[in-house]
């Protein structure tokens, strides 16, 4: 069995490879804008782009066999919001966390599968699948993996006060841990569930006897993991700062220091990678990505990125009615939004099954832009002078551009039709609380992990999960139907069925999928696997 880097930098598979080259193809002809804060630990002295002082290039890396002494500052949009890989569903904390923080199988470079804490497992019967853990695994305060250790962490995956990822999908699918031995667990389902092993790349190993002596508070400021970083300090709103794991179990990797920041404001973030006071942006603006793709210094990454989606609340009136929600996707010009707006670089999603998930159909024709239906359609629910509502958007959510001038542009369309919108912009924070609630008429939101997992559908579909602003029993029957089927060629029959239910019911207004970009100083090397938004595996990173 390779090691962790090797497992991580296999060959991507085809469809990865198709995604990603079409991806670079999007973003290629770009050209224009859009979050700061300086302090590096570790890292040679720099003068920051937003000073107005001249710019110092970080001093070049010290070998020292395979690691360095290099270091490694990595801009963000936001700072991680907790240490605690069970206490945060953002995306921009989990690309800290995992860094530290190690499941049982994660996502490899190929998109399939791979083990980490887990050396093997076997698929005992439906509902049973046994792991051997590796051995001699430790966490970084020297507290061994065990059997024990990972009963511990699944089983605070259910604790009531636990936010993780995972929890919805522990509880839904009943998944429980048995110790079998020191190095073996058993990991049951309540019944038949072909996303077990998915679900479990969200499940983090955290350590008991450390969680148990500093108690939550501190963990979730002073974490402990396994991975191939260690934590070293956290200043909020300015800093997180990560340590390599010289023992590491899959071989140390080779930057030395690695320094997270957040920079809110995507102008600011790109002037400090052209001026070499951070060496990797996330989240490149489409209208930016030229400029880093042309620049003397600078590269262009691009990988598949975020699915996004206009949430109607289906609970209450006036979405309740499929007629309305039909009419909302024949109100707006989705076509000609990605022509212009943005500029032909995304592409459309047909319908609420995501290409890379068994059961997307690449030949659903999407919904016809036909205001004159879309009023037809309003007449016939009650609507025919239409109705006041409301969409709320955060402008910077993670992996997308132009969603204010998009919000924009959905509102003035659907005025057409007499659908009166109330455009409300909220800061990321506020926005996902009140998307947790369910208060809301409408929503534009992002799915970030990977679609093979097909996670969203149960998630964002299936009243036994969230709920939030989807109900419906036949959907609920498919959803378990879908994920009680381990074949996968019968699962994706059912996934195709699946997909024309969700395309009639329309529980959203049906957007598109952004290329996501990383701007990185010509000196960084990476080749943005695995693809999905979420990760940025230090590990896989070199700096000359």
């Amino acid at each position: 069995m390779g090691t962790r880097l090797e497992l991580l930098l296999t060959r991507r598979s085809f469809l990865g490879h198709v995604a990603l080259g079409s991806a670079v193809g999007l973003l290629a002809a770009c050209g224009g804008s859009e979050a700061e804060e300086s302090g590096q630990q570790g890292a040679a002295p720099t003068t920051s782009a937003t000073d107005g002082g001249e710019a110092t290039t970080v001093s070049p890396s010290t070998e020292t066999g395979g690691a360095t002494t290099a270091t490694l500052i990595i801009a963000q949009d936001t700072d991680a919001v907790t240490m605690d890989p069970m206490m945060t569903h953002t995306s921009e904390t989990f690309v800290v966390l995992e860094n530290m923080f190690e499941p049982l199988v994660n996502w490899g470079a190929d998109g399939e599968l791979v083990p980490v804490l887990a050396e093997t497992w076997e698929q005992v019967d439906d509902t049973t699948i046994e792991f051997k853990l590796r051995s001699g695994v430790t966490f970084h305060n020297g507290e061994e993996v065990t059997a024990d250790t990972v009963k511990f962490s699944f089983d605070r995956v259910l604790v009531p006060e636990i936010v993780s990822p995972a929890t919805a999908y522990f509880k839904r699918a009943g998944i429980a841990a048995t110790v079998v031995d020191p190095s073996t667990i058993r990991v049951t389902t309540s019944g038949p569930y072909a996303a077990t092993l998915p679900t479990l790349t969200q499940a983090y190993i955290v350590p008991p006897g450390y969680l148990e002596e500093v108690g939550p508070e501190k963990f979730a400021q002073e974490p402990v993991g396994t991975g191939p970083y260690k934590f070293g300090e956290w200043v909020k709103d300015q800093r997180v700062v990560l340590e390599r794991n010289d023992d590491y179990w899959g071989g140390a990797p080779q930057i030395q220091t690695a320094t997270f920041r957040p920079i809110p404001e995507p102008t600011s973030r790109l002037a400090a990678l052209e001026v070499g006071e951070v060496d990797f942006i996330s989240n490149v603006p489409l209208d930016n990505a030229s400029q880093v793709e042309e620049g003397a210094d600078t590269k262009l990454v691009v990988r598949d990125g975020s699915h996004l989606y206009l949430g109607l609340q289906q609970l209450r009136p006036p979405f309740d009615d499929q007629r309305v929600r039909q009419a909302v996707n024949h109100a707006v010009d989705v076509e000609s939004i990605i022509s212009g707006l943005m500029q032909g670089r995304v592409t459309r999603l047909p319908g609420a099954v995501f290409p890379g998930t068994l059961g997307f159909d690449p030949a659903l024709t999407p919904y016809a832009y036909d205001p004159e239906r879309a009023s037809q359609l309003l007449t016939e629910a009650g609507y025919p002078d239409g109705f006041d509502t409301e969409l709320f958007y955060a402008p910077n959510l993670g992996g997308t551009s132009k969603l204010k001038e998009l919000a924009e542009v959905v509102a003035e369309e659907l005025k057409a039709v007499k659908i009166n919108v109330k455009l409300t912009s909220l800061e990321i924070a506020a926005f996902n609380q009140r998307v947790s609630t369910g208060d809301y008429p409408m929503y534009f939101y992002v799915w970030t992990s990977p679609a093979a997992a097909a996670q969203y559908l149960e998630l964002l579909f299936s009243s036994k999960t969230r709920g939030w602003y989807y109900q419906n029993p036949d959907a609920d029957q498919l959803i378990d139907q879908y994920f009680a089927t381990l074949d996968d060629q019968q699962r994706e029959d059912v996934g195709l069925e699946l997909n024309q239910f969700l395309f009639e019911e329309a529980p959203w207004l049906f957007m598109f999928q952004y290329p996501y970009g990383y701007g990185l100083r010509n000196n960084v090397s990476w080749d943005g696997q695995p693809s999905f938004v979420r990760a940025i595996n230090i590990a896989t990173i070199e700096k000359s």
